[in-house]
Order: C-alpha cells, then structure tokens, then sequence
C-alpha cells in the first residue's frame, strides 16, 4: 500500500513506500526511485500566473542564465506577491508566451 505524504495537499504516490531500518536506507531508497517520484511530482506541479490563474500540469526542468539585477528584482517583486520568485518568473514566461500573438 502505497504510502500518503502530508504537506498542503495529501498525495499518494504511485509505488508503496516501505518502513526504513535507518536514515540511510531510506535515502538509499528515495535515491533509487527519485525518477520516478519526480515524474510524479512534476505531472502535479502547480503555479500561479500574474493575473492569478492558477496552472497545472506536466514541466521540464531547465536551465536559464539571467542578470543577477533581473533575479534581485523578480525577488523582490515574489516577495510583495506572496510567492517564490521562480515561481513568479514561470508565470512571468508563460504570460509573456500567451501574449504573443
């Protein structure tokens, strides 16, 4: 049976989770299945766009260089919304993504 993880929503992930001996088998296990539970996590990612949709789905993982002035920023502008700042800069793409026309 697999078992639920608690955080702000209850979710109960796709292979069972079994009792660890120690903290070093349980890492030991989560090492050995992390593709598979952050292809779970990851097809349950939320995230907030500017206007206050709210967006679920499937992501990628990638990488972007940015100047450390534009990261301060989006800092700053997360923590007055109320967000992480790469949450806010996801939604920021995605916003200027649906406006292109």
């Amino acid at each position: 049976m697999a078992r639920k993880v608690a955080g702000k929503n209850t979710l109960t992930l796709p292979i069972p989770v079994p009792r660890f001996k120690s903290e070093s088998e349980e890492a030991d296990w989560w090492y050995a299945n992390r593709a598979v539970i952050e292809e779970f996590l990851l097809a349950r990612a939320t995230w907030v766009t500017p206007d206050g949709k709210t967006l679920r789905g499937p992501s990628k993982m990638i990488s972007i260089r940015l100047p450390e002035a534009d990261i301060a920023r989006a800092k700053k502008v997360a923590a007055q919304k109320g967000i992480g700042y790469q949450t806010y800069l996801r939604s920021v793409v995605h916003q200027a993504l649906q406006d292109v026309k």
